[in-house]
């Protein structure tokens, strides 16, 4: 498949993180998930918010720290070098409010996922992830970074939550999501109890995990 913009790399990744089951318990289109009123109601936002989630990752939870299951709320956003950068960087800024609102769902994580395309100049791609990442760094609630240039079809370079040089591709970045998530990052919410777990268990109706 061609990336052409955010809802085609949305689409790719879930072709290609399906057929990467052993990392994943199931990967679902955000649009599908909360179609379901009961779910998105609860937060009291607007249901096209909701959908701009494009994927929700579940993978298995060995450790049982919550239940027996890890939900992640993926956001991506796909940028080319026609891209105006500084359009997309107040955009990313503004979405974080409505974002760690996901966390009042029982999502143990939030991950935003920048994925530059290979024309866009690594100096760019870096001083765009700064400014993203000090922003992240503010926030009341973890929202976890995730930002990528491709190198072709397959593989990337991660920028952010760190920057390496060897090459990435999209199972063993979706196996670091998780080990980040398990490690730093699970939903503070969760613990002190409240709405919270009964809205859980409705994410969990909603991912036929009940």
């Amino acid at each position: 498949m061609r990336i052409r913009d955010s809802s085609s790399l949305a689409r790719w990744l879930r072709d290609v993180l399906s057929s990467s089951i052993f990392t994943l318990r199931t990967v679902r289109s955000g649009r599908e998930v909360f179609d379901d009123e009961s779910l998105w109601s609860v937060l009291g936002v607007e249901l096209t918010f909701l959908r701009d989630v494009d994927l929700v990752l579940v993978f298995d939870d060995v450790d049982r720290i919550i239940d027996e299951y890890v939900f992640v709320a993926l956001k991506v956003d796909y940028m080319d070098k026609k891209s105006g950068f500084d359009g997309k960087l107040s955009s990313a800024l503004k979405s974080f409010e409505q974002l760690v609102k996901l966390y009042e769902l029982g999502f143990d994580a939030v991950v935003l996922w920048h994925y530059f395309d290979w024309e866009v100049k690594d100096d760019v791609v870096r001083s765009f992830c700064s400014k993203v990442g000090e922003a992240v760094e503010k926030l009341p609630l973890p929202v976890i970074y995730f930002a990528t240039k491709a190198l072709d079809s397959r593989v990337f370079k991660m920028f952010k939550p760190f920057e390496v040089e060897s090459r990435s591709d999209v199972a063993s970045i979706a196996q670091w999501m998780s080990n980040i998530v398990r490690d730093y990052g699970r939903n503070p919410l969760i613990a002190a109890g409240g709405d919270v777990v009964q809205h859980r268990l409705q994410l969990r109706e909603a991912l036929g995990l009940a």
